[in-house]
């Protein structure tokens, strides 16, 4: 039994594990390196999977580094929702403002 078993793994083909940070870096030539901006006066908890959770702190600029594609996620009543999506037109330097897409996501949803 354990031979057969033995068997079928070396039988089929091994397909490497891929983590996120990997998926990021195998991307490195479509990344693009931008600015997340909050004019608010309040922490703005994002979720950038595989990237990193970042709160962008009130009145603040953090600079990223995103592949195109790459989905930016806010938590917004208790449930993760789509906030931006790295575009592949989005011009380096470009600061992204965050309360903005906010505001958008409210008039799309509410």
């Amino acid at each position: 039994m354990l031979l057969l078993i033995a068997a079928l793994q070396l039988s089929q083909p091994s397909v490497p594990a891929t983590t996120a940070q990997e998926l990021v870096t195998i991307h490195a030539d479509t990344s693009i390196s931008f600015t997340l901006y909050n004019p608010l006066l309040k922490s703005i908890p994002l979720v950038i999977p595989g990237v990193m959770n970042p709160n962008l702190s009130p009145l603040s600029r953090s600079g990223v580094t995103l592949a195109v594609g790459q989905q930016i996620f806010i938590i917004r009543n208790r449930q993760r929702e789509l906030l931006y999506t790295v575009p592949a037109d989005l011009a380096p330097g470009t600061e992204v403002n965050c309360a903005q897409l906010i505001e958008n996501l409210k008039a799309r949803t509410d």
